[in-house]
């Protein structure tokens, strides 16, 4: 059930608030977000490691 999660977050219900305000302003810059921190860098002040080959 964790891919429906990912697949579809809820901006209702977040774990994450800051992910959600962005998810609902700008959803392209909510994308981008995702694919860097799985990927490897810093979103905002957070640093993500590499979890994508």
């Amino acid at each position: 059930m964790m891919f429906l999660s990912v697949q579809e977050p809820n901006p209702e219900d977040p774990l994450n608030k800051e992910a959600a305000e962005v998810l609902q302003t700008n959803r392209r810059l909510f994308e981008q977000n995702v694919r860097r921190s799985l990927q490897g860098g810093y979103v905002g002040a957070t640093y993500f490691e590499r979890c994508l080959k």
